[in-house]
């Protein structure tokens, strides 16, 4: 599923179903890195993932 803005708000119909997270950000972009954190943040803490043991893939690109 995309990053970008307009998809996001889509994100949480599939963390239900979800058996796994991967979670790629372009560490050479410093403005979107604040975005990244706070967008991780808000999906780690979501209802259906928050209690949940799913694997969960980081992956920064240079």
């Amino acid at each position: 599923m995309s990053g970008q803005g307009r998809y996001r708000n889509l994100w949480e119909h599939y963390y239900k179903e979800g058996q796994a997270i991967i979670f790629v950000v372009d560490s050479g972009d410093k403005l979107r890195m604040v975005v990244a954190k706070e967008e991780l943040d808000t999906l780690l803490n979501h209802p259906d993932v928050k209690h949940r043991q799913i694997p969960l893939i980081l992956t920064l690109s240079l």
